[in-house]
């Protein structure tokens, strides 16, 4: 799709449109740009997976691309912008030129005060007043506020833990998708597709900061052919003889306070291996016994460390601690094949605390290349399968994602980098899509001021396993018929936690 074409549409009184390549197309939605023209892309064929990843915006053209080097000394420098939309929301596709946390300010390192405008009916006569828009929607992203605009200016401010706009990756990045629920009236026509023009505009407030375009607006247009739906994933496994591993943040032991709940998603789920965290009320004989209360027949398994716990109803023959993060060797049933499993349960330090997570990060990395030296916790075959899943916390620098699939040390002192998934280089990361959306977001708080984010991950050495399936659980987001069908119930998920539990199958690899 290289030579994917994009009509131009200036508001200037051409009635023709052309076709042109792509890189015309640029060159042609970059002018436009600068002086406010109104421009058009058509949408993708291809669903977007909001997941902070990139392959499913090929072949969309950029819809404006700003000049290097325009804005503060410091700040953000914004740079291409794509665009895209399905029938519930609109996808911008960014880059910021620097390492950036998009969700925290200026006072803080690598903050910004970027701020997203959206004038849904095109009318400056409407909403906020700025920068010529008439903006019904203001994103303060750095800010973490967001308000809405009616036709009068009035302002509301929403919570941006609703998830009206949500921006991945969570951690630090130079890259970010962000998704806009539209409102009803705004979406495209659900037969034909048609739907109208909407301006935008992106503005760096620091002193002197850059703006996308610089002058003016973009303007999109909410038509074109429909995005192909993200078919549900199942509950069930694709594989009868896969492993299937759990992770799930319990919320301060909620286990205690919610157990029929509990059950329910379990049996729905019906995970091989599970590992919790944030388990602080109850002993891991207790959480070890509700385990086998839930799925009874099975001989189980349990050791913690701090108040991350994994149970499991194959033998646990090695146990350690990294840090507060608990660490096992599971001897797996030679049918599945030769190799054993080494599982991380981690949970991370949360929230501003980027030392301890750096620290940690970077001790779980080096505690898995010392044992595949042959000189770590415990004695494995280094042959032997490596999962690290859990909490992550990956709310600050990505270097810490890094340490941890790369091998990549924030620490120098702890010598080179290393390849954590040996032959493969860097671990995989599990897929885990929510089963009924097109995001991976994992944790969320309705009344927070932080946005959706993905906070749990699912590593591991792709050289010793293959993904059969991953997928993570939010039962609002579901069909009652496919709810009832597991013998779910619609507030189960959120009851449970403000995180979502995450799934992974696997194969042995031979």
């Amino acid at each position: 799709m290289s030579n994917q074409t994009v009509p131009i549409r200036p508001s200037i009184g051409f009635s023709a449109q052309c076709m042109i390549r792509r890189r015309r197309a640029l060159s042609a939605v970059i002018l436009a740009a600068a002086f406010g023209l109104a421009t058009a892309a058509t949408a993708s064929q291809r669903a977007i997976l909001l997941d902070g990843g990139f392959r499913d915006w090929r072949g969309i053209a950029p819809l404006a691309h700003d000049p290097s080097g325009d804005g503060a000394e410091g700040g953000i420098d914004l740079g291409r912008l794509r665009v895209t939309h399905d029938g519930r929301y609109l996808y911008l596709r960014l880059a910021v030129g620097r390492e950036t946390l998009l969700q925290n300010g200026l006072s803080e390192a690598a903050g910004s005060n970027l701020r997203l405008f959206l004038d849904y009916d095109a009318s400056a006569g409407t909403g906020l007043p700025v920068h010529g828009l008439g903006a019904e929607l203001e994103a303060r992203l750095g800010e973490r506020q967001l308000f809405e605009y009616d036709a009068t200016g009035a302002r509301r401010e929403l919570s941006p833990g609703g998830g009206k706009v949500t921006a991945l990756p969570t951690h630090s990045a130079s890259r970010f998708e962000i998704r806009v629920a539209l409102p009803r009236a705004v979406r495209p026509h659900k037969k034909t597709g048609a739907g109208g023009e909407i301006r935008l505009l992106l503005v760096d407030e620091q002193q002197g900061g850059d703006r996308l375009p610089d002058s003016g607006w973009l303007t999109y247009r909410l038509d074109g052919a429909p995005l192909e739906p993200l078919e549900p994933l199942e509950l069930e496994r694709r594989q009868a003889d896969s492993l299937r591993l759990l992770s799930l943040n319990v919320a301060n032991t909620s286990i205690a306070d919610h157990p029929a709940t509990y059950k329910r998603l379990l049996q729905a789920l019906a995970p091989d291996i599970l590992s919790f965290q944030e388990v602080r009320d109850w002993s891991t004989e207790q959480t070890r016994a509700f385990v086998a209360d839930v799925f009874p027949g099975r001989q189980w398994h349990a050791e913690a460390v701090a108040d991350c716990v994994t149970v499991s109803p194959y033998p646990i023959v090695g146990l350690a601690a990294v840090d507060q993060n608990l660490v096992v060797h599971i001897d797996l049933p030679t049918a599945m094949g030769r190799r054993d499993l080494v599982l991380f349960n981690v949970h991370l330090p949360c929230c501003g605390n980027d030392a301890d997570r750096d620290r940690e990060s970077d001790n779980i990395a080096a505690a898995w290349r010392d044992m595949l030296a042959g000189r770590g916790l415990f004695p494995i075959d280094p042959e032997d399968a490596v999962v690290v899943l859990g909490d992550f916390n990956f709310v600050g620098f990505g270097r810490q994602l890094r340490a941890i699939r790369q091998g990549v040390f924030i620490d120098p002192s702890l010598g080179p980098s290393f390849a954590p998934g040996r032959a493969r280089g860097s671990l995989a990361i599990a897929s885990g899509r929510r089963t009924h959306a097109n995001t991976v977001t994992t944790w969320r708080n309705r009344s927070s001021s932080f946005a959706p984010g993905r906070l749990d991950f699912i590593f591991f050495s792709s050289d010793a396993l293959r993904q059969v399936a991953s997928f993570s659980v939010d039962t609002a987001e579901m069909a009652p018929k496919f709810r009832r069908s597991h013998g779910l119930r619609h507030g189960d998920s959120i009851q449970i936690s403000d995180h979502l539990p995450l799934i992974a199958d696997f194969e042995l690899r031979k």
